[in-house]
């Protein structure tokens, strides 16, 4: 349950424009590119990255 809250507190923060999304994004990939965010995800390499699909 602290769990869910420490999401819930970061939420807020994002909507309240305290924390920039963008810092923690690595890449922003179209959606037709998605096999390629799934393969970088299952190669379990930069597992720090955070990656967009975007439609």
């Amino acid at each position: 349950m602290a769990a869910l809250r420490r999401y819930e507190r970061a939420a807020e923060l994002f909507a309240g424009g305290v924390l920039d999304p963008n810092v923690f994004i690595n890449d922003r990939l179209p959606l037709d590119r998605h096999p390629q965010a799934l393969e970088q995800f299952a190669s379990g390499i930069d597992l720090d990255r955070k990656i967009v699909v975007t439609p």
